[in-house]
């Protein structure tokens, strides 16, 4: 039991981690992408950026349609994209690319995955650090500046003593909390992208 858990602990810890610089590379080509293809349209080789920036963001989707199977314990499978026949032109093929909501669905998410990314990751690594720090208290609150603030200091006045137990309290209490709470982060993170990624139906796999 506790070997599962500690093992949905890390799946769930690493969905986040990954998540985070997933989400901005995700945002950071797409923007750019769209933003110079666009202004760049007028002359003609703003087009080719377009197309290449949505099978960028098609990429970017197939990737997290995996990532999130692992947390929600279900299968994805990609969606129908539109393809050009084999024997289209160069012409043919840009204008299929471009006319694929599927593809344009996932420019969507990737420009708003950075979103539920970031703040996933950023509660997921307050938890974690502050469950270690505040486990940790009585090895290193001696070596604090007098200027210091932790929790223990904001809530006790007095004696260092009492601070440290203050913050080894808070420190318990993050740690019990912190598998659930992690739990809750990683499948509302993968939900969001479940939901943005607009894949089929999933089945049990």
């Amino acid at each position: 039991m506790i070997l599962n858990e500690l093992h949905r602990l890390g799946t769930d810890s690493a969905q986040l981690l990954v998540g985070f610089p997933l989400g901005l590379a995700a945002l950071t080509v797409s923007v750019v992408g769209l933003a110079v293809g666009t202004s760049l349209a007028v002359v003609g080789i703003g087009i080719p950026i377009l197309v290449a920036t949505l099978y960028a963001a098609r990429g970017f989707a197939t990737v997290e349609r995996r990532r999130i199977s692992a947390v929600l314990g279900r299968a994805f499978t990609d969606p129908p994209y539109r393809r050009p026949q084999a024997d289209a032109g160069a012409a043919r093929r840009l204008l299929v690319g471009l006319t694929d909501p599927q593809s344009w669905r996932d420019v969507v998410y990737s420009v708003l995955r950075a979103v539920p990314a970031t703040a996933g990751f950023a509660i997921m690594v307050t938890w974690w650090l502050g469950a270690l720090a505040g486990l940790t208290a009585p090895l290193w609150h001696r070596w604090l500046p007098g200027d210091a603030y932790t929790i223990g200091s904001l809530l006790v006045d007095g004696g260092g003593s009492a601070q440290v137990a203050v913050d080894v309290a808070v420190g318990v209490v993050l740690l019990v909390t912190l598998v659930p709470v992690v739990r809750g982060l990683a499948v509302l993170d993968a939900s969001v992208a479940s939901m943005l990624t607009r894949a089929d139906e999933p089945h049990a796999s």
